[in-house]
């Protein structure tokens, strides 16, 4: 368990409408727009540190390989990281001090509930080049950057198999500049999603004229995503080795 430092702005409320296909409703009565609500302002999070959890595997050795997934759920908003790369260590006596360096990257993603069309506007909503976003389905906005990160580690051996280990890291990683809004199909009623799970979906970029201001116009939203995970992350936790 640790922190991880996060940061993002840039994210607007808006509409997701196709109205290049159908036409504005807010101007001829009698268009089949279809529209749906982007509440996605209130994801927005002011640089500081969400309590975070970390999972990884690793080679042994003085120079150990080494992947990890540090992730943190606040509500309906998930921050992730994901890396690769080398710990070089040294063992002195029980303990052995290591230098992590990592590269990966850095994501968010904001759950925004089940597509349900505005009220008077038809459904499903239809873009060009067939993609659908359909009511029911479950929409998702998501934003994406490339990580590097360095710092010290310690770990402390208890038994042959079992250890301790803190991480202090320093990471720069920043989001790129536009985000992505996904539609996937929900699950069958009463079923669970294991890892065989196919789910059909449907994503479109930020930048596509499809997602527009929230006042019934087609103007564009010109949303430029800022943030990422810079700082110092900490992390404290329980190691385990395969017996040789």
């Amino acid at each position: 368990m640790g922190a991880l430092p996060f940061e993002l702005k840039g994210f607007e409320n808006a509409h997701l409408s196709d109205h290049q296909e159908f036409g504005l409703k807010s101007v001829d009565s009698n268009s089949v727009e279809g529209r749906i609500d982007l509440p996605l302002e209130q994801y927005n999070l002011a640089a500081g540190l969400l309590p975070a959890g970390r999972l990884g595997v690793a080679t042994s050795g003085p120079v150990a390989w080494s992947g990890e997934l540090a992730f943190s759920g606040a509500g309906s908003f998930t921050a992730l990281v994901v890396t690769l790369g080398v710990d070089i260590s040294r063992k002195m006596g029980p303990v052995r001090v290591g230098v992590p360096l990592r590269l990966g990257f850095v994501g968010g993603s904001a759950n925004l509930g089940k597509i349900t069309v505005l009220d008077g506007y038809t459904a499903p909503v239809k873009l060009q080049d067939g993609r659908t976003f359909r009511e029911g389905d479950d929409l998702s906005a998501n934003v994406s950057g490339g990580l590097a990160s360095a710092g010290l580690s310690a770990e402390y051996w208890v038994a042959p198999n079992l250890g301790l280990r803190a991480d202090l890291s320093f990471q720069q990683g920043f989001f790129d500049d536009s985000i992505s809004v996904t539609a996937t199909e929900p699950l069958p009623e009463g079923a669970t999603e294991t890892a065989g799970t196919e789910r059909n979906s449907t994503t479109i970029s930020g930048d596509d004229p499809a997602i527009v201001k929230p006042d019934l116009s087609g103007d564009p939203v010109n949303m430029e995503i800022l943030g990422g995970s810079w700082g110092a992350a900490v992390y404290v936790g329980v190691i385990w080795r395969p017996s040789r």
